[in-house]
């Protein structure tokens, strides 16, 4: 296996966590996320009785910090917890609240108009932050991109002609493609003797199954091109580009990073195609292609030799031929170089 057969595509989890990591990242320099909560000067502890908060003013969640649990401020037992909020109260002194205790002690309401307000301050901070950066990576990724359309033009249009110029041939290992997991299986029946219910001996029909290989990548053979796939994903770096540039309110940046992430998605599954658009040109295999067609009977007379197919007829004028595509395992590597510089979705 070659170092381009191997690659994997690039994980959505890892993709998840990356996002965190930096939405943490930012919120916590905009001071609405703190790491130790107990480090805050001040705090009342436990809230007087009848006191509420007026704010919410940041953000806590000691699994990603400190490790360390601590106390509510506002339940009658003091819960520990992990994740809770640093609330102003109508004194201005800062108080620690349980994401769970704050639900139940305060939740009629106000509480979730509070957590909503301070999640769209970290949504404002988060998406601000990250226009500036998406900008640059979208005409990088975008140059990138329109770089690669005319090595999977050719590979594609080269694909096209072998499909046109032998027909019967391509239609077969499509089929296999599509039915068989790419095997290409020929399927011989032949009769065997036997002992029939009397004992006496007869013979019974037996379907052998001859293998001559397989299509390296078969959901690449039978893909729809991914030339196409490329142009909608280049549309969705013109999309976001225009919604950064036209609206400086966070629904049209949470709209521009949305259509990121949906063009990622599509990248990936580029990625994907032309690896196995790499795996299908390389020669082994289409030799075991040229004997499972002639052993089929699907044509008479079919040769290779130097990547040149031709379909021979020593009575025609011109002789059926294509060229095997060709994928460079370096273009294969710069469509991997555009899916890892593409900006992430928010």
């Amino acid at each position: 296996m070659t170092d381009v057969d191997a690659a994997p595509g690039t994980s959505s989890k890892v993709i998840e966590d990356d996002e965190v990591v930096a939405r943490l990242a930012i919120i916590r320099k905009a001071g609405l996320f703190v790491d130790d909560p107990e480090t805050i000067p001040d705090r009342h502890h436990p809230i007087p009785a009848g006191m509420e908060p007026v704010r919410l003013l940041k953000d806590y969640d000691t699994t990603r910090t400190t490790g360390r649990k601590v106390r509510c401020s506002a339940c009658a037992h003091h819960q520990h917890h992990n994740r809770g909020f640093v609330a102003e109260m109508p004194d201005g002194r800062p108080a620690l609240i349980g994401i769970n205790c704050g639900e139940k002690h305060f939740g009629d309401g106000e509480w979730d108009r509070m957590h909503a307000d301070l999640r769209r301050e970290q949504d404002d901070a988060y998406y601000a932050a990250r226009v500036h950066p998406a900008l640059q990576q979208i005409k990088a990724t975008y140059d990138r991109a329109v770089a690669l359309k005319s090595s999977i033009r050719s590979f594609e249009a080269d694909w096209s002609c072998l499909r046109l110029a032998l027909p019967e041939f391509y239609a077969l290992l499509q089929n296999a493609c599509a039915k068989n997991e790419g095997y290409l299986d020929r399927y011989v029946r032949r009769m065997v003797p036997a002992i029939g219910r009397d004992g006496r001996a007869t013979q019974r029909e037996q379907i052998d199954t001859v293998r001559f290989g397989r299509v390296p990548a078969p959901e690449a053979f039978i893909a729809k091109p991914a030339l196409r796939v490329l142009d909608d994903a280049v549309g969705t770096l013109r999309t976001a580009k225009l919604k950064f540039e036209r609206g400086a309110d966070t629904k049209s940046r949470r709209e521009a990073f949305a259509e990121l992430a949906r063009g990622r998605k599509l990248a990936e599954g580029i990625a994907d195609q032309v690896r196995g658009y790499n795996r299908n040109s390389q020669i082994g295999w289409w030799s075991e292609a040229v004997r499972f067609c002639l052993a089929e009977g699907v044509m008479h007379r079919l040769t290779l030799k130097h990547r040149e197919l031709e379909a021979r007829d020593d009575y025609a004028i011109h002789n059926p031929h294509a060229t095997i595509p060709r994928f460079e395992p370096g273009d294969v590597a710069k469509v991997e170089e555009m899916v890892a510089t593409w900006p992430t979705g928010g």
